[in-house]
């Protein structure tokens, strides 16, 4: 993925931020002027800025084409390394992609002979907010020297976007990734010091040996909850359950489909990790069959009667030995918000997302909905969003939620 579709992309979150760009020497400088064009469509104001080296790799005048800005090549009289971070800097990001192993060096040991680096030593002290996204052989990456020079980067408040580790190369990392890690520079305070466990995916219930009954979520939700949570600065994320959507590495993704599953990893991760909110938007199953025949298959041709059981909701055993903020969500025609409050009342959920069913396969998916959330004492409607702006809206509401 260089260009990123529509679904993994969050269209407005970087309005009103100016996100400039420095480029150094790496053959991966041929992914950048899709980066930029990806920083505009969530909402940045994107401006170049290239070493002489980048400049012989790519010809400038892409960059001007892609970010709709003049590029700058040189420092001039118009000090361009202090103009450009110095009116607004806390919504004025640096961000250094490719960052190769000089630039790395440079930046980490107060060298700044080239544009770049020049605009580094400015901004980094300036207190704008600085990511790095390093690109190079894996060699040089794993390099003592490097290693340390990235600790000492990192130490100082620089977000460093991991790479992706090939057999031989350290690649720059995906489009999705780097974004993340440019809006958790800008709000990376709202979650800070908190950790989130994400529940979410689709549920699969044993009908036979070959058969199962599944729902149709998507962990479209759950993938932007990970997201979210991430560029407000969570500090662990974990999640638990499946997606359609590829979780990002950040994350500590735990793969389960049956209610066994979900059980299991949610239980050890609450025993064994420091969990300070549970977000729930997995379609559960909730039901067990009577008579079992996962060791056996239904002879087909034949009509078969199929018991579902109750069983006891997962949150319900979260909150038996859980204490901190539980968000739930809601799917059902019931509009009502006490008798919803009193059907998760032994879940004692801090939030209830609530949203009605729709017709036909409209429950699951990318789809924008009408969500409501309906707390302990009130009750804000949020009107109609997409899933994106939804996630967005409900971890806010959970870091001030007391």
């Amino acid at each position: 993925m260089i260009d990123i579709p529509e679904p993994y992309r969050f269209e407005n979150m970087l309005n009103g931020k100016t996100v400039v760009v420095g480029t150094g020497a790496s053959i991966s400088i041929y992914r950048v002027p899709d980066l930029v064009r990806d920083l505009r469509r969530e909402g940045a104001d994107v401006i170049v800025i290239m070493t002489a080296n980048a400049q012989e790799l790519i010809n400038p005048e892409v960059m001007r084409w892609a970010s709709e800005n003049q590029v700058i090549t040189k420092i001039t009289g118009k000090i361009e390394h202090i103009s450009l971070f110095q009116t607004d800097p806390k919504n004025t990001a640096f961000l250094v992609s490719p960052a190769s192993y000089d630039l790395i060096g440079k930046m980490a040991n107060g060298i700044s002979d080239d544009p770049v680096s020049l605009s580094f030593s400015f901004a980094h002290g300036n207190g704008n907010p600085v990511v790095i996204a390093p690109a190079m052989h894996k060699a040089m990456m794993t390099n003592p020297i490097n290693a340390d020079n990235l600790r000492k980067l990192q130490s100082s408040g620089v977000l460093v976007v991991p790479p992706g580790l090939d057999t031989d190369k350290a690649k720059l990392s995906q489009n999705d990734q780097i974004i993340d890690y440019v809006a958790r520079s800008f709000y990376g305070t709202e979650l800070k010091g908190k950790n989130l466990m994400i529940i979410s995916g689709h549920s699969r219930v044993k009908v036979d040996a070959v058969r199962d009954l599944v729902n149709g979520s998507t962990g479209f939700s759950g993938y932007w909850f990970c997201r979210n949570a991430f560029r407000l600065g969570s500090g662990s994320i974990t999640f638990i359950g499946n997606s359609s959507y590829a979780i990002p590495q950040y994350a500590n993704f735990h793969c389960s489909e049956t209610g066994d599953e979900f059980l299991k990893e949610t239980v050890e991760a609450l025993q064994r990790d420091k969990i300070d909110i549970v977000v729930v938007p997995a379609a559960l199953p909730d039901f067990r069959i009577s008579n079992d025949k996962r060791n056996e298959k239904l002879e087909s041709g034949l009509k078969q009667h199929i018991d579902l059981i109750p069983e006891e909701k997962l949150i319900y055993r979260i909150r038996n030995i859980f204490s901190g903020k539980i968000v739930v969500f809601s799917l059902n025609s019931e509009t009502d918000p006490d008798k919803i409050r009193r059907k998760y009342s032994k879940a004692d959920p801090d939030i209830i997302v609530h949203n009605s069913i729709s017709e036909g396969d409209g429950n699951f998916g990318e789809r924008s909905n009408n969500y409501t959330l309906i707390e302990r004492d009130r009750v804000v409607p949020l009107g109609v969003m997409n899933k994106q702006e939804m996630t967005l809206r409900i971890l806010r509401e959970a870091a001030e939620t007391s």
